[in-house]
């Protein structure tokens, strides 16, 4: 088989003159959709429309689908499209009058499974339709004689919400719509425009939205119900348990470490959060991690998990019981795993992996001129009363420079960036602490004063970091830098 080469004729087994056969057409799965919309008229008179369904292995068709209150001029098939196991019909009249409807059949067995009509639309509710996130659109007209986008919940039959933007064309796919105005006259006379919109789909947890890796990630509370799981958590217990106007991501990790999500300077109303063991629904008690208000976001919450790299888990986004739902985002960033073990407060992260020129040092920070990486570990407490947290660095080059950063941001999700011969890993506003040169062992040491100097409150974590000198220099840059760790403050 070539590129370009044309497998089947597709053919209707009841078609005749004038049927306009063709004039919508879809595929997925295992089947080709094809609307026929003036099937079963004569010359003068439109048919009620059909629509065909062809197997996409043989060619042949193996269902006719029709309208169950078909008549005369309806048009149905003018609209046709395929996906998670429905099919979808548009009828630009019903019975006769330009009302309009969409019908939603089983892709497999043909059965019909609802009949979509919006009292509100009076006119052609079905001249378009798509399919996509466990919804079905349909394009017509609203009252003002405007073209609007109506979507419906595609197992329910229930109408979710209504678009304003005068389409003609739609497209769906995930949490996306798009939708053309081939006559929109923004950019000139009838120049067109296409817009495309996110859609939230994850209100039931089993029709929860795949996500991956890190990032801002929206959603939409505003239209969302609040479902049976994930509402009887001890770990979610701030005054109650339960999550109000709840949608779900089915998250996987692309990285091992500890991972955090947040609604903090994402989300403008008080949610909370919760993450489960993935895929699929939750059980009672089964909670990771939960929280509703972080310490110094207001009402935004934060959780922090440890994740493992191709590993799923169940996000459930949602309000605190009896406020108010909201839309936003959330943001997911994961701070790798590091093979360095740290026996104080502090926790290790962007250990050489990734380095510059190839010096990479999984223990450390990237190699230096050594051959080796020089590593960052902690001592003392995180007690931001007590102030006495230490940082100790060792495996520098001895006699040569040293300097302690320290920030609130660790960049690239805790990964960091190429930096000289070693990795960046703290970032934005750094601090500053005391130059030191290294003693005759390579290490250097600073006790004491480290959150106060910082400006360090109590909820705050801070990622610590060393540049050192390395004249010889493994890459060429002449300095290095040792891996990070982070310090969850204490009061």
């Amino acid at each position: 088989m070539s590129t370009g080469e044309e497998l089947h004729w597709l053919v209707p087994s009841s078609g005749g003159d004038l049927d306009l056969f063709g004039s919508s057409v879809a595929i997925g799965g295992s089947r080709i959709v094809v609307g026929s919309p003036e099937f079963g008229g004569l010359y003068g008179t439109g048919g009620p429309g059909a629509a065909y369904v062809f197997s996409l292995v043989t060619g042949m068709e193996v269902l006719e689908l029709a309208a169950s209150d078909a008549a005369d001029s309806d048009f149905f098939g003018c609209g046709v499209d395929i996906g998670a196991g429905r099919i979808a019909v548009a009828n630009a009249w019903e019975s006769g009058a330009p009302s309009g409807a969409i019908y939603v059949f089983a892709a497999l067995t043909g059965n019909q499974h609802h009949l979509l009509t919006d009292d509100a639309s009076p006119s052609r509710l079905g001249s378009y339709t798509a399919l996509g996130g466990g919804l079905v659109f349909g394009l017509g007209e609203d009252s003002l004689g405007e073209s609007a986008v109506y979507a419906f919940d595609v197992e329910s039959g229930q109408e979710r919400f209504t678009l304003t933007h005068g389409m003609s064309l739609l497209s769906a796919d995930g949490d996306r719509l798009v939708g053309g105005s081939p006559f929109d006259d923004t950019h000139g006379d009838s120049a067109g425009l296409a817009r495309m919109f996110f859609i939230e789909t994850g209100d039931d947890c089993e029709s929860s939205v795949p996500i991956a890796g890190q990032g801002a990630f929206p959603f939409d509370l505003t239209g969302a119900t609040t479902g049976p799981e994930g509402q009887n958590e001890a770990l979610c217990l701030f005054g109650s348990d339960g999550l109000e106007f709840d949608v779900w991501r089915e998250w996987t990790a692309d990285a091992t470490g500890t991972t955090t999500v947040t609604t903090c300077a994402t989300a403008a109303f008080d949610t909370k959060l919760a993450v489960y063991p993935g895929p699929g629904c939750p059980t009672d008690g089964t909670a990771l991690a939960c929280d509703d208000d972080v310490s110094g976001c207001g009402v935004a919450s934060s959780i922090s998990w440890p994740t493992s790299a191709g590993t799923t888990y169940m996000l459930q986004i949602g309000t605190f019981p009896g406020a108010a739902p909201g839309s936003g985002s959330i943001s997911v960033s994961t701070i790798l795993e590091c093979l360095l073990v740290d026996g104080g407060p502090g926790v290790p992260f962007c250990c050489g992996s990734g380095c510059p020129c190839g010096n990479d040092d999984v223990d450390a920070g990237c190699a230096h001129s050594g051959g080796s990486g020089a590593n960052l570990v902690s001592a003392g407490s995180a007690s931001a009363g007590a102030d006495d947290l230490e940082m100790h660095a060792s495996g520098m080059l001895l006699g040569q420079p040293v300097q302690l950063f320290s920030a609130q941001v660790a960049l690239d999700g805790g990964g960091g960036v190429p930096f000289l011969d070693g990795l960046r890993c703290t970032g934005v506003e750094l601090i500053r602490h005391e130059i030191q040169v290294a003693d005759a062992t390579g290490a250097a040491s600073w006790v004491g004063g480290l959150l106060s100097g910082a400006g360090v409150v109590p909820g705050e974590v801070r990622h610590f970091q060393v540049f050192y000198r390395d004249v010889a220099s493994a890459c060429g840059a002449g300095a290095n830098t040792t891996n990070a760790t982070s310090v969850s403050v204490a009061p």
